[in-house]
This record gives structure tokens, sequence and C-alpha cells, in this order.
């Protein structure tokens, strides 16, 4: 530590670079910009003098390079022959009160050299604060020698494994600096105790207004609501980081580790939720945010990072702070606000020449959409608090090291307590439903002895088990859960689990705004209404979707569909109170503009004036309902511009985010479908006698059998090869997968059915035993998720493609 210096300057041979960037995955240093120069002479001899470097790394001279991360303390990286250190310092000219505290830096680092602390911290060599070294003070650290992630996406990470084990790690880092003894350590007197999120919404407030160059009224409400909404009784202290993210921590070449937690400037006594809050930001922030803020994908688990649940749920299993998934929204909204405050300074040194970084009236010009992105969760926390607890625990299996899943022990006690639940208490009125379904008046209401049972699975936590933010559960996992459900046609309605709702759900959950979200998605999730997907039209062939007739229109703040649809299943049910329509972007269809960029997704409740139910159609004679089949008319209905998803010819993009969990719950039903129908086939023939003896001792039975068998087997490990690469890699990776199940799958089931009706004989055929209506859906099926032809071709081409590729 050096107050001041005096003495004779040693001549030290300084040899600036050039060049542009270091290795891709390592921090990026290159030439010192205009104006950020610094006197490395000076730095040399206070090395020298306290023992950092030898006479010998001196005299060969250094190469100084200016990192280009970052937008706060400059920082420059000095490599001597031998030794690469790292220099950090406050940025010259006149600074915000409290800002750029490198002073900190230096002490909460040193601290954590403490043999109690398991935070990973470069070591530092040498602080001085004398201003008269080199303009201002500053800090000299080991270099850390490995990866920097300069995008919470981690992009150049090769495989989802690697991404998901280095998020682990990532994760464990974060645990690490919020359960460290920071009494022990020596860091007792670093921050005040208690009212955090208090002092802090006055500090950023004071900073904001000190750097306003503008009125954002997206900061005035936020500044209003903070303090307004501070979680009663929720104030816990620890080490705070106040800046933690993928993009400040150093990982190993070689392994998933942080070997360095950097930028610890913002660092103070705390609550630890702020840093939660900003280190899982990238959920939901949107595309337009710088990389290191936005993972760019709209689900996460295509590129190997864990759910927003998984990574809540594993930081609360490390830590035991269960406040921080409480409250989560309300400090997200909260870190926006701060981030939105430190940008408007950004902004404002860029302004007057003083930034550190190239690219900051840029970055700095974020600050409003920061203040947005507060707001919204603001008011997520306003209309869904507590969201993360309903599925509290779900995620915990997520590793430290690697994005494990749930233990095989916990899976196989959900998928028992699913089958207990079905064959206990559905089954038995399995046959009631059915025939509440043909003949009953009343066959267009939900049956009361089933609404009943789904509230009993509800408070048995056996709901919404699709929805991984919800359940907490990888594809390969629910999937298994999906094949109990197949048993019975009733039974995925009664864990909420049901298409079309699930798709629906997951395109909200996905793509809707907040409003979107508190008015359909809650009500959807909690089970309170129904839904269903327009999109299949009566003049056109549907598995070209191009072909698609219907036309959405902007008129002034409203949008005016028109269109005819059919085979829209669940409009015939009176608790269905929302469409998610489908068609052409009228405004869009011009000639530069690509094909599948020229559809829109509307929501549309049932019940506007010009949306027409004109009949449920019959599927193979069944009508099912109460949710039915049905063809709708759209006839100039108009809804609020609000109402569009996503945004105007972004239907496409909606619809292959929707279709590819959706596919593996369809295809892992009817598994579970075709094993029910083997299960009563073979307790069939076991109990008929024809020609003197069994059913199950004629040849040809057994013959049937055991190809059902070997059908059901062949499907299945098929369809969960294709889930488990969806969790891997993402859906787009396992396109091909995805054809093969939705071919594989329908058509296996069709004939394992058709197989145990003939084992049946006529009853089979009857509605006494429910596989004439499994027929129905499996042979529905190969139509319903695209012709089979459609998937052929599909990767008949990649095959090809494939070939031509290699010769």
């Amino acid at each position: 530590r050096v107050a001041s210096m005096s003495g004779t300057m040693r001549s030290v041979l300084i040899r600036t670079a050039s060049f542009s960037t270091a290795a891709a995955l390592k921090p990026a240093a290159g030439a010192v910009r205009k104006g950020m120069e610094i006197n490395v002479e000076r730095v040399a001899t206070l090395l020298l003098s306290n023992g950092t470097l030898t006479r010998a790394q001196v005299a060969d001279g250094v190469i100084v390079e200016q990192f280009n991360h970052g937008q706060s303390n400059p920082t420059y990286k000095l490599s001597f022959v031998s030794r690469q250190l790292v220099l950090r310092k406050q940025p010259p000219g006149k600074l915000l009160r409290g800002a750029h505290a490198v002073d900190r830096e230096e002490k909460v680092m040193s601290a954590l050299s403490h043999p109690e602390s398991t935070v990973p911290v470069p070591r530092t060599r040498l602080y001085c604060e004398d201003p008269e070294v080199i303009g201002t003070p500053f800090i000299v650290q080991d270099f850390a020698d490995g990866r920097l992630f300069r995008d919470a996406a981690m992009i150049d990470v090769e495989t989802a494994k690697e991404r998901g084990e280095l998020y682990g790690a990532f994760l464990k880092a974060c645990a690490a600096v919020h359960t460290v003894d920071y009494e022990k350590v020596g860091l007792s007197d670093f921050g005040k105790v208690g009212g955090y999120i208090g002092r802090q919404t006055k500090v950023w407030t004071s900073q904001y207004r000190a750097a306003q160059t503008e009125t954002i009224s997206s900061m005035e409400r936020l500044m209003e609501w903070l303090p307004q909404a501070l979680p009663a009784g929720d104030d816990m202290t620890r080490l705070v980081h106040g800046d933690l993210r993928v993009d400040n921590m150093i990982f190993a070449k070689d392994k998933p580790e942080v070997i360095a937690v950097l930028d610890w400037e913002l660092s103070t006594l705390g609550h630890p939720a702020a840093d939660v809050a900003l280190a899982s930001l990238a959920y939901v922030a949107p595309p337009q945010l710088p990389p290191q803020f936005s993972f760019g994908v709209s689900d996460p688990r295509q590129i190997g990072i864990p759910l927003e649940q998984d990574f809540v749920d594993a930081y609360v299993d490390l830590t035991g702070y269960t406040s921080v998934r409480t409250h989560l929204d309300y400090y997200r909204a909260f870190v926006c606000f701060r981030m939105a405050s430190i940008l408007q300074g950004v902004y404002k040194r860029a302004l007057s020449g003083q930034a550190s970084a190239p690219d900051a009236e840029k970055v700095g010009k974020m600050a409003s959409v920061f203040a947005d992105l507060g707001n919204a969760a603001a008011a997520q926390y306003t209309t869904a608090p507590g969201r993360l607890d309903r599925a509290a625990g779900a995620g915990a299996a997520f590793s430290t090291v690697a994005m494990a899943g749930h233990a095989a022990g916990k899976i196989e006690a959900l998928r028992s307590s699913v089958r207990s639940f079905i064959e206990s208490k559905l089954l038995p009125i399995e046959l009631e439903l059915f025939k509440r379904s043909y003949d009953s008046p009343d066959r267009w209401t939900s049956a009361p002895q089933l609404e009943a049972l789904k509230a009993e699975a509800k408070r048995a936590g056996l709901w919404n088990l699709f929805l991984p933010d919800e359940s907490g559960l990888t594809n390969r996992e629910y999937a298994t859960l999906a094949e109990e459900m197949g048993r019975c046609l009733w039974a995925p309605e009664l864990f909420n689990c049901n298409a079309p709702d699930t798709g629906n759900m997951e395109v909200l959950h996905m793509f809707g705004t907040a409003e979107q979200k508190a008015r359909w998605l809650e009500p959807l999730l909690a089970g309170e209404m129904r839904s269903c997907f327009a999109m299949t039209e009566p003049d056109v062939a549907s598995s070209d979707a191009t072909n698609m007739q219907a036309t959405v229109r902007i008129e002034g703040d409203e949008l005016v569909l028109n269109g005819r649809k059919w085979w829209i299943t669940g409009a015939g049910n009176p608790d269905c109170k929302i469409c998610i329509f489908m068609g052409r972007a009228v405004e869009l269809e011009t000639e530069g503009q690509p094909r599948h960029a020229r559809h829109s997704m509307v929501l549309v409740p049932m019940g506007t004036p010009g949306l027409t139910v004109v009949r449920p159609l019959k599927a193979l004679g069944f009508e099912d309902a109460p949710h039915g089949h049905c063809e709708l008319a759209f006839d100039n209905v108009r809804v609020p511009a609000e109402n569009i998803v996503l945004g105007h010819g972004r239907g496409f993009e909606i619809a292959q985010a929707r279709l590819g969990p959706g596919r593996i719950h369809h295809c892992m039903r009817l598994i579970g479908m075709a094993e029910r129908a083997l299960e009563m086939a073979v307790e069939r023939a076991e109990a008929r006698q024809a020609f003197g003896k069994s059913l199950s001792s004629q040849g040809v039975v057994q013959h049937q059998i055991a190809t059902s068998r070997i059908q059901i087997e062949q499907a299945r490990l098929l369809t969960l090869h294709c889930a488990h690469k969806i969790d891997q890699l993402g859906a787009k990776a396992a396109r091909n997968e995805i054809a093969m199940i939705k071919v594989a799958a329908p058509s296996m089931a069709q004939a394992v059915i058709d197989t145990c009706m003939q084992i049946h004989g006529a009853r089979g055929l009857s509605a006494d035993v429910p596989l004439a209506h499994m027929f129905m859906w499996a042979r529905a099926l190969r139509l319903a998720d695209g012709p089979d032809e459609v998937h052929i071709a599909s990767l008949a081409k990649a095959e090809l493609k494939a070939h031509r590729s290699r010769v």
C-alpha cells in the first residue's frame, strides 16, 4: 500500500501493443486508447521496490495493453518477462461521489485471500492512492490466465454440456461470495448492517440525478415504486459483489471452474438477492440489450443453460436463502434501476470525454431499456408475487458443476405419484366420463367429478408438470410423466398438462408481455380457464402453413382478423376463454419480405364479436366433448393491437418454439396409450378361450404381443433420445429426431392399438373399452402434428445432404 511516492524514477523500456485482441476466449486487450495513457515507469519502480518484480524483469521492458471490456475503471495488462500483471485505476477527470472506488476493490479482494474464504480472487500486489504516480489511485494484481466470456450465452463454448457445467461453476462462485463470513475475513466495517436496498435506492437516485441529461419517465416510475414495494421483513446482511455477472469472472481453461471473480468496485455489505437478480437477468432481458445481459434466445435450454427455476433453486440449495427466491422480481426491478443509473453516468462521461470504453456513448443510451425492464419486473412482482415459490426446490438438483437434472429417485417418486393418482382415482370413473362425453346432454360442460380430481391433483403438487419454470423438469424427465398420462385420455387435463393449453401456456410464458401473462397465462396456469389454437384451415393444404389464407390487418390501434379455421381443439369447451389465432400479416406481404416472416399470432378472447363457433367436427365419429374439435369463423374480428404476440410477422418464430417440446408430450402420451392397450390385450388373451386353449397360448396371438412390445420399446427409446437431445442441444439441433418421432410414435400406437382391438374381438370396437377412442387419437396424430409424408421428406433431404457433404 503506497500513500505517496518520492525518489528517483528508474528507466523502463515501454513497448506498446498495436495488435487487435487476444484469443477469443481470453480477456481481450489491445493498444492503449488516446487519453488513457499511464506512466508505467513509475508503476514498475514501485513493483520493483516491493519485490513483485526483479531488476531483470524491469530492465527487459514491458508491453502495455488496455482491456477493451467494461465501462467502469480503466484496466491494463502489464506483460513483463515471465510475469503478467493487471493494473486497474480510476478514470481521469471529475467523478461522481463514491464512484470508481478502487480502494474498496483492494480492500475486499485482499480480505478474500483469507484462508476462511472460498471466493477466488487474484492476489493484490500493490495499491497506490497517490494521484501523483499515474494521475489517479490504482491497484496492481496478478493476471488470471483463463477464459473470459463477454456474453451471458457463452457463445464460444462448443457444447451445451460444457456450457451447463460452466454455469454450474458460475453459480458456485456466486454462492461462495454470499456465504463467506465477512466478519471473520476482516470486512465487518465494509458497510452498514441492514437497510441495504433502501439506502442503495437513495444513493442511485442521487447518482442518476447528478448524471441526468433528460427525463426518462420509466426511471421516474421506478424511483417512486421501489421504496413503496420494499418487501417487509426481508432484510439480511451478507457480502455482496454489486455487479455479479458471467463477464466479471475468469474461468479455468481446462475445466468448469471460476479462478477469479473480478470488478469489486460496487461491493459492500448488503442483500444477496440483488446480486442474484443481476446474475439471472438474462432470463428476462430483451435481445437488444448488450450480450453480457441477454442470452439472445427465448429458451436457454436450447444452448445448455439451466432454466431460471433451476438456477434460483440451486442457489437456494447452496445458501439456504429462501427469501431470494420469494422476492426475486422485486430485486430484479432494483438492479435494473441501478444499472440504468450506472449507464446514465457512463453516457454523461462519454459526452464529456471521460469514458473508459470506446462504445460508452452507445452503451450509455441503454439506460431507458433497463428502466423499462425494471418496470416489467415490478409489474411481475405486483401481479405474480412469489412465482418461483410455486415450484420451490424443483430446480435444486441443478448441480454446482453440471446441469445434472433431478435425481433419478426423485423423478421415479413423482412418476409413481402420477401413476397412482391415475390408477386409484381416475380409471375407476373412466367409463363414466366416456359415457358422459358420448351421450349426456351436459357433455359440453366439464364433468364435476373430473373438476374435483383436478383440485385434488393441484393440492398434491401434481400440477403444471409440463412447464420447466413451474416444475423444474427437463424434457427427458417430463417425458416419463407424459407416458403415464397417456394411459388415460382424461389424465393430461387432470394435471393441467393437456394440449392445446400446454402449447399456449408455453407461448405466453416465452413471448407474452407482462399484461398478457397477467390476463391469460396466470388463469391458465391456475386451471381457471381453457384455450385453443387456431391455425389449420379448411380451404388450403395446411401441411404447408405458408398456404394460410386467414389475415391479420392493422387498423389504427386495432387488429382486424378474417378467415376460417377448423379442427380447433378445445374451442367447444365453455371454459375456453382465449384463442391464439395465426394469420397472414397483410402489411408484410411484400416482395422483399421472407415467406416465413409474414404471419402473426394474435390473442382473441372467445366471445369477441365476429368470432363464431360454426360446428363441432367428429373425428372418426368422436366429438371429444367437452373440448371438441371445432370449425371457427373470423369475420372482421377486432381486438386491441396490444393483443399481438411478440410482434407483427413473428408467427412462425413462435410456432417453431411452440412445437419442439410439445411433440415430446404427444409422443410419450401415445407410448403410454399403447402400453395400456397392450396390458389390456394381454389380460384379455389370458382370460379368453378359443379352440380348446387360451388366446395367450395361440401362436398368432403370441406373435402379436411380442411384436407390439418391440414396437413400443423402439418408439420409447427413440422419443427419450430425442428429449435428451433437445435438453442438451436445443430443438433446432434435434429437428431430425423430432421428425422421426412424429412418424414413429403415432404409427406405432395405431398399429399396436389395432392389434389389441383384434385380440379383444368385437368388444374392442365397443365403447365398453377405450380402445376405439385411443385408435382415433393415434390415427389423428399422424396428421395433427403434420402428415407423415412431410416429416419423411424432411428426413430424406437431411440424409441426402449429409451424404453429399461427405463425398
